[in-house]
């Protein structure tokens, strides 16, 4: 009996460690707006549901995504599977340092709302750390299919003191334990102000912190110039996805001629596809 009490004890500890390392695990259904965006079949990044249609993520998850590969999940563990339709990746982002690393999905089917499926809503106005205190991150976890929640500490851009190329549309944040799914987002008073952005760190001191691309105003813009595509569809989603179809099969033939793909690709552009 004593032997099991230490075991338990020791397993209380191990997972208390992994909680306050890692983040605290909650109901997805405690978060609605969140969402996997998966590559294959498998989870590549977090995102925000920000409308019916839409959903917000890093660019770096997407840019060079071929759509067919793409999916978006939403709802209870993940299971409401959505093709997608189009990929709008801010027209300034930089793959190398991360600039203005964000992006919209807009999925082929509209996502049915309910208390495991909600949109969030994107900040308006400006993020400064002093105004985001207290914020959380919210992630989503694939190895456990679980969502992950982690108490987050923005940092003043003074107090940093190893960075690169600073912008004003970083957010820089203070975390416990691993930032280690691109996308994650940065939420705080139930609005969205960031998504974590990968690939380029800052410090203070020998201190690691988190970057997160700023939303405001940088989402609404890229929204703006998107509208049309953002707020309708195809103006024949059918027609759209036969072609699309095609197009890809022809692709993926041996000795197809080019001209060939082109002319379906002319055609597809002519009936208002978009790509």
């Amino acid at each position: 009996m004593q032997s099991a009490t230490v075991i338990l004890a020791f397993l209380a500890l191990f997972f208390g460690f992994y909680s306050f390392t890692c983040g605290i695990r909650i109901r997805n259904d405690d978060v609605p707006f969140l969402a996997s965006v998966r590559f294959m079949g498998h989870h590549r990044c977090s995102g925000a549901v920000i409308a019916e249609r839409l959903v917000i993520t890093a660019a770096q998850c997407v840019e060079r995504a071929k759509l067919h590969y793409l999916e978006v999940a939403v709802g209870s563990q993940m299971k409401l599977v959505h093709q997608v339709l189009k990929v709008m990746v801010h027209p300034q982002y930089d793959p190398l340092y991360q600039d203005y690393n964000i992006a919209l999905i807009k999925t082929k089917t509209p996502f049915q709302f309910n208390e495991s499926v909600v949109p969030i809503e994107l900040a308006n106005a400006p993020s400064n750390s002093a105004g985001l205190m207290p914020s959380h991150i919210f992630k989503w976890d694939s190895n456990m299919n679980e969502a992950v929640v982690q108490e987050a500490i923005p940092v003043p851009v003074n107090q940093i003191t190893a960075k690169s190329r600073m912008k004003s549309q970083m957010i820089y944040v203070d975390v416990e334990g691993p930032l280690d799914d691109v996308g994650s987002l940065l939420v705080h008073e139930d609005i969205l102000h960031g998504v974590l952005s990968g690939g380029r760190h800052a410090a203070i001191g020998d201190h690691e912190v988190g970057v997160f691309a700023s939303l405001y105003p940088y989402a609404h813009r890229l929204l703006a110039d998107n509208a049309t595509v953002a707020a309708a569809g195809d103006s024949n989603d059918e027609l759209c996805d036969a072609l699309r179809t095609i197009i890809r099969s022809l692709k993926d033939m041996p000795f197809v001629p080019g001209f060939l793909v082109s002319a379906v690709e002319y055609l597809a552009k002519s009936v208002g596809c978009k790509y």
